[in-house]
């Protein structure tokens, strides 16, 4: 249980092919308390992603453009979890154009 006891955020966790939700199994295989962040349409995505690997993450509203939810989150996560051990930032984006052809 290399990660017992830590405390690790992770971002981008919306579906079981994603890098983050295998960070995040493996985090929790390893001990580790995941904490996640989703927003808008998102939000509901991570939060069923997420119950299917525990139903102990919690899950912070956090839109990484919005310096407003970004600080909010900071304050939630902290009085509701502590301090973190670690950050995984796995949020992506591509256009749907980038995602055709040879790509």
């Amino acid at each position: 249980m290399i990660l017992k006891d830590k405390k690790i955020l992770i971002t981008g966790i919306l579906t079981d092919k994603s890098i983050a939700y295998a960070s995040a199994k493996i985090a929790l295989e390893n001990g580790a308390t995941v904490v996640a962040t989703g927003f808008g349409k998102g939000l509901r995505i991570t939060e069923r992603a997420a119950k299917r690997l525990s139903d102990d993450i919690k899950i912070f509203e956090m839109d990484i453009e919005n310096l407003d939810q970004v600080n909010r989150a900071v304050q939630d996560v902290e009085e509701e979890v502590g301090n973190l051990d670690g950050i995984l930032h796995a949020i992506a984006f591509s256009p749907t154009e980038a995602m055709g052809g040879n790509f």
